[in-house]
């Protein structure tokens, strides 16, 4: 995976590093600390494109896309027997979104179906719209990780967090930094 939401030069500036020396090294932990995030949010970050189902009772007029930010929903199609064609096609007139919390408004209600929903859609962030809060607590985590990497606090029982201030090693959930943690948690089922 090479994502563009934190660059090598976002990471080096972080840990004061010009050289090109430990690239291939940063490049890995930012792909990592990424990955763990999404893990734990269980949901992608990084823009792309979706083709998702979803089932229904046949009482609901809302569904929650699994990622999020929500930029483009494409197609909605409502069908039961999974064809999936034009005439179970979703006029865009029919239906409304919620980009930040994923939530699909139908004027409608969905049939009653084992993923009989089949939506089209477009979410996550890019570099420059990903939230600052989150890039900058992923750029933090990769640091720690880059100076374990290298040796220079692994044998610490106390060591100095990028940006000031002092954790002891006991304190950390999985070598994760208490802000990780509680980042993730704000992200993981955040809906409203």
């Amino acid at each position: 995976m090479v994502t563009t939401l934190i660059t090598l030069i976002e990471a080096k500036l972080e840990l004061g590093i010009t050289d090109s020396d430990s690239d291939t090294l940063l490049s890995t932990l930012i792909d990592a600390v990424i990955s763990i995030f999404e893990d734990e949010i269980d949901r992608k970050l990084e823009s792309a494109g979706y083709i998702e189902y979803y089932s229904s009772e046949g009482n609901e007029s809302c569904i929650f896309l699994k990622n999020r930010p929500v930029t483009e929903i494409t197609s909605i199609y409502d069908d039961p027997d999974w064809d999936f064609d034009v005439s179970d096609l979703l006029s865009s007139d029919d239906y409304t979104y919620n980009a930040d919390n994923g939530i699909v408004y139908y004027n409608g209600q969905f049939f009653k179906g084992f993923n009989s929903i089949k939506v089209k859609y477009t979410a996550g962030y890019t570099q420059t719209t990903l939230p600052k809060s989150i890039k900058q607590c992923l750029i933090r985590q990769m640091a720690v990780w880059y100076k374990d990497a290298k040796g220079a606090e692994w044998a610490k029982s106390v060591v100095s967090q990028p940006g000031g201030g002092t954790i002891t090693k006991k304190e950390l959930k999985n070598n994760l930094l208490p802000d990780f943690i509680s980042l993730t948690e704000k992200y993981r089922d955040w809906h409203c």
